[in-house]
């Protein structure tokens, strides 16, 4: 099955109008993005980590995915720790936190954290107002974001 038949049978995925899935290689798409200069609010990058290249931890596709993302966008990345892959989050992390002005983490029950990349200034994100907003927004949308915020850790500020 393709991811868009997974996503959708087994994580509930229903698109919306304003979202696009794009199951291609990422840093092929991130440059064709970056080179027509469209930009995204939102990226979702779940790349497996043990291809035959290893993209996640190339810096180019962190600076393409950089130069794709709105001023005031996020880029949420899963990512596998612990164990074997405790030095491709290391690296990752070191790329992204380079780069962007906030990086965030969450952590998972699995062997996975969730990293947030931004270029809205901590201070902005990590107060009560922002997670006033997330309540007000669960119950639009039904996701759970401000458990999500609450259980976020700001790695750098």
């Amino acid at each position: 099955p393709s991811l868009f038949d997974v996503s959708r049978n087994y994580f509930q995925y229903v698109p919306h109008a304003n979202t696009r899935f794009h199951t291609t290689d990422a840093l092929t798409f991130v440059s064709r993005k970056s080179n027509a200069e469209e930009v995204y609010d939102l990226i979702l990058l779940d790349i497996y980590i043990d291809g035959p290249d290893n993209i996640i931890k190339n810096p180019v596709l962190w600076r393409k995915i950089k130069d794709i993302l709105s001023p005031l966008g996020f880029c949420f990345t899963n990512v596998w720790r612990f164990d074997k892959h405790e030095e491709c989050y290391q690296q990752v992390l070191d790329i992204s936190t380079a780069l962007f002005k906030t990086t965030a983490q969450i952590n998972m029950v699995t062997n996975q954290v969730i990293l947030v990349n931004s270029d809205i200034d901590p201070k902005i994100l990590d107060t009560k107002g922002v997670l006033d907003k997330t309540r007000f927004d669960e119950l639009r949308t039904k996701v759970p974001l401000s458990r999500i915020l609450s259980n976020t850790k700001i790695l750098r500020k």
